[in-house]
């Protein structure tokens, strides 16, 4: 019988070098729409984009491969691992990591180096439940500029279509278990709807508090429609504390085709011409 001894000693070699690929999936950085090297006018310099992409969200991604290696999380994905993750003292690092990749990732899909406006069915749908798209604007950001220190500002819809504004801070993540009360829609989503069991204990993954003392909330099932990305290392580099700047320069590259996709494919709500 044949054996080809070189191709087996190259396999054999490749199994050394790659043990991680050969046993598990890793994680990688997704690809986004727009090169780094010209930077985001007007909203991010090459220097800046580079860092929030190229560096900050590489760093992420690197530090959940490394965290979920050898663990059962590691054939997990980001949406997964969060969800597993969230409320767990122990497993703080590895929340923190694969949320705030997910939330950086969300932004920067949501942007665009061709600039284009919002369509007048987006404009109809936010209007009218913030009483004008202008309004909605104005109220976004305001959220973003009180965020002290670093977090995120999102835009979100819940299953019967309601429209809301939400700020999450550091790694706050989109399947993290954050209580709804009666009409107040806190919890904020992901790419695809999640649903939360009621009866759930909520602990913070930092503090491992309950929050107000309660052990039991009701969750509810909400979409991301448009974030922004209000921590610090997006803007102190382009912008110093003129924070205001940044995000009027944010709405100036959003890629309302993107938002109109998530918009509109989402629970009574439906596109017209």
């Amino acid at each position: 019988m044949f054996i080809n001894t070189a191709s087996k000693k190259v396999a054999t070699g490749a199994a050394r070098l790659f043990p991680r690929i050969s046993k598990a999936k890793l994680h990688q950085v997704a690809l986004i729409p727009y090169s780094t090297e010209e930077g985001l006018d007007p909203l991010f310099s090459q220097s800046a984009l580079e860092l929030l992409y190229n560096e900050r969200q590489t760093k992420l991604i690197n530090n959940v491969n490394r965290l979920v290696s050898n663990t059962p999380l590691e054939n997990e994905s980001l949406l997964s691992i969060i969800g597993k993750t969230a409320g767990i003292p122990d497993k703080a690092a590895l929340y923190n990591n694969s949320s705030q990749a997910w939330n950086n990732d969300f932004f920067l899909q949501t942007l665009t180096s061709d600039k284009r406006s919002v369509g007048e069915d987006i404009k109809n749908v936010i209007a009218i439940q913030f009483d004008g798209f202008d309004m909605f604007q104005m109220a976004f950001a305001a959220s973003a500029n009180n965020i002290f220190g670093n977090g995120w500002t999102w835009l979100l819809m819940d299953r019967e279509g309601r429209l809301s504004i939400t700020n999450t801070y550091n790694s706050g993540s989109p399947f993290a278990l954050f209580p709804t009360i009666t009409d107040s829609y806190t919890l904020h989503g992901s790419h695809s709807p999640v649903v939360i069991p009621t009866n759930t204990s909520y602990t913070d993954p930092n503090t491992a508090q309950r929050p107000f003392g309660k052990t039991a909330w009701s969750f509810q099932r909400f979409y991301p429609i448009l974030c922004l990305n209000v921590w610090q290392e997006a803007y102190l580099l382009d912008y110093g504390l003129n924070k205001s700047s940044y995000i009027d320069n944010f709405w100036k590259v959003v890629n309302w085709d993107i938002v109109r996709q998530r918009l509109f494919k989402n629970v009574g709500i439906t596109s017209r011409p």
